[in-house]
């Protein structure tokens, strides 16, 4: 059941992040930061990096999918494990 609500929510923030494009371009919004203080950098690349705030929440979504999708993680999501 855990699996199912992330995979939900993953959904639905990828719906809010299409929204967000509309506000949040990479010119009106070029980096992720918390505060003036506090940038973030995006894990997704070799070595970490700036990314605008769009392409940030894209790429943290993006590898939020294919770790849900991974059979490494999640082998079967039609069956559940006897040692469960």
């Amino acid at each position: 059941w855990q699996y199912e609500h992330i995979r939900s929510f993953t959904i639905e923030l990828s719906g809010l992040a299409v929204s967000l494009n509309q506000v949040c371009t990479r010119y009106s919004c070029p980096q992720m930061k918390a505060t003036d203080e506090w940038m973030y950098l995006c894990a997704a690349h070799k070595q970490p990096q700036e990314c605008s705030a769009i392409d940030y929440i894209i790429h943290t979504l993006d590898g939020t999918a294919a770790l849900l999708n991974s059979n490494k993680w999640f082998p079967s999501r039609a069956e559940i494990p006897e040692s469960s």
